[in-house]
């Protein structure tokens, strides 16, 4: 067993491919840092842009108030719609005001003044919120925002505000333990899931692709043996490159740009749930966060392992394997753009959880346990389909034994 392991060691690593993918995930990840550095430095511009247009929309309608107002006034009939018409003035006043000094904060947004912002920003969703409870039309006032996520950003705040946690500059901003808590999110998460198909792409097909089979299956080794030794093998140094290359960057990401705060809020919803249901989520420090993500994480690498070489000793061919897994992300992609997260068919797509943080905060119907229980059930039903595929298959070409 042990000439086993060397042997399909030594092919993973001399092989030209692993070197070009561990290439592409350390240019890939730059991108990623790159991308979002751009983000975090054209944020404020757009804020600034947006609070402008809701400034306008609030004026225009403070003056329709005022006029509505006024009529009503003269004609001294109604005084139930003149006191409701006086509140709503009121609250269109306040909120200019608010608007006025978040736009001023937005032309100077250093760090130093990132808690003063938060600060702002929890008395203006307060406000907010108050006055879309009482039935307030915030879409007449140019702003596209739901209730739930009025609270959840008062969550937050109140949690960064209270516990004096340094809050990010922006949501893109380069700290590493935002890094990190990113490449959980989509799109990004593709960056590990396309390397992961890359490097296990000719775990079997390899072998009929270079003639390696006519070698390893004449060894006194069972076909069983030879099945779970290429799975080991690829599974750990797959997840081996990785987390080596992920931390690597980590660590350059936090000495240039400081490691971020550990106890920073994230959400996170602890059961079955749906995104609405404010109610039910948390906070937690990022580190407990992470420390509830990896587990999911790592049985998701492992089931995109396990599932590309599947594909792989189907089709024993390499640039079919590549085509079949580019074509399962795809379509996972399109689900994603056409159903809605609490739709029922992302509680039997298994490719669903791979967006972690999705999972972490409530975007399906399922929660993480859930999830972590199907993924695993679904790996093991690859796992016997494989091992039966390859105990009982003609691997030179023909049927069953």
């Amino acid at each position: 067993m042990t000439g086993l392991f060397l042997f399909e060691g030594r092919r993973f690593w001399k092989s030209k491919k692993t070197l070009v993918v561990i290439l592409l995930l350390l240019i890939t990840l730059a991108s990623f840092i790159i991308s979002n550095t751009v983000q975090d430095k054209l944020y404020w511009i757009r804020q600034a842009a947006d609070l402008t247009i809701e400034r306008v929309v609030v004026d225009t309608e403070i003056k329709r108030v005022e006029n509505e107002l006024s009529l009503l006034e003269e004609s001294a009939q109604d005084n139930l719609a003149i006191e409701g018409k006086e509140e709503e003035l009121d609250f269109l006043t306040q909120r200019r005001n608010f608007n006025v000094q978040q736009i001023n904060q937005t032309k100077n947004p250093t760090e130093d003044k990132a808690m003063e912002r938060a600060e702002l920003w929890l008395k203006s969703d307060r406000h907010l919120l108050s006055g879309a409870e009482a039935g307030m039309d915030l879409e007449q006032m140019g702003l596209d925002i739901s209730i739930p996520e009025i609270q959840q950003r008062i969550l937050v705040n109140e949690y960064l505000v209270q516990q004096q946690v340094q809050p990010l500059n922006s949501p893109y901003e380069m700290t590493a333990t935002n890094f990190a808590y990113k490449l959980l999110d989509y799109p990004w998460i593709i960056i590990v899931l396309l390397a992961l198909v890359l490097l296990n792409i000719d775990v079997f097909s390899g072998d009929f692709d270079g003639g390696a089979y006519k070698v390893l299956y004449s060894r006194p080794f069972s076909r069983r043996q030879i099945y779970c030794v290429k799975f080991l093998v690829r599974t750990a140094y797959s997840m081996l490159i990785i987390t080596g290359i992920v931390a690597i960057t980590f660590y350059l990401v936090g000495t240039v740009n400081e490691f971020g705060e550990l106890s920073y809020p994230v959400h996170y919803m602890p059961s079955f749930h749906q995104l609405t249901a404010i109610d039910s989520q948390v906070l937690l420090p990022w580190a407990e966060y992470i420390y509830r993500a990896v587990p999911l994480l790592l049985v998701v690498c492992s089931f995109i392992i396990l599932l590309t070489g599947i594909i792989s000793l189907l089709t024993r061919d390499t640039p079919a394997t590549l085509s079949m897994s580019i074509g399962i992300l795809f379509l996972d992609y399109s689900l994603r753009t056409v159903f809605p997260g609490e739709s029922s068919i992302f509680a039997f797509w298994p490719l669903a959880p791979t967006v972690i943080n999705d999972v972490l905060q409530g975007a399906y119907n399922l929660s993480a346990l859930a999830y972590l229980i199907l993924l695993i059930i679904a790996a093991l039903a690859l796992l016997a389909v494989g091992l039966f595929i390859t105990v009982k298959g003609d691997l030179r070409g023909g049927g069953c034994n």
